[in-house]
């Protein structure tokens, strides 16, 4: 039934129809191809299948060796994105290293503190670790 769920959704993902609406979510700066995968293409397998969606995406997990027939190892549409250096950014929550909550924004403001503070004589300074963001998918 595993191979039968992802052959589904690899169908389903390249029918013409799912294509269109992933290409025009692409060019919507509110959206992006996985607001499809999560409004049509999960809803559409798990009913079909009568899953959850949490079920469908936990098949690997239970047979890994089925990695290979996984439609977004084989035709994964994410991409670097556009961003440049200096461009403004959407604030978004983090978790720093020690769990406490903080934001991008204030994460950058911070930065920008220290740097100022580097013109300070050494003693003066304050030094902090890198900022490191780990993110992942949903897919």
């Amino acid at each position: 039934m595993a191979r039968d769920i992802l052959e589904a959704e690899s169908k389903l993902r390249l029918s013409n129809r799912v294509q269109r609406l992933m290409a025009e979510a692409e060019t919507n700066p509110l959206k992006d191809w996985i607001s499809v995968v999560e409004g049509v293409v999960d809803p559409e397998i798990c009913n079909q299948f009568n899953i959850t969606a949490h079920q469908k995406h936990r098949i690997l997990a239970f047979y890994p060796e089925l990695n290979d027939d996984i439609f977004y190892g084989r035709y994964n549409r994410a991409r670097r994105g556009e961003m440049k250096e200096g461009e403004v950014f959407v604030d978004v929550p983090l978790v720093d290293l020690t769990g406490s909550r903080t934001s991008l924004m204030a994460t950058q403001q911070q930065q920008q503190r220290q740097r100022q503070q580097q013109q300070k004589p050494k003693q003066e300074q304050n030094t902090s670790p890198p900022l490191v963001i780990i993110a992942g998918s949903i897919t």
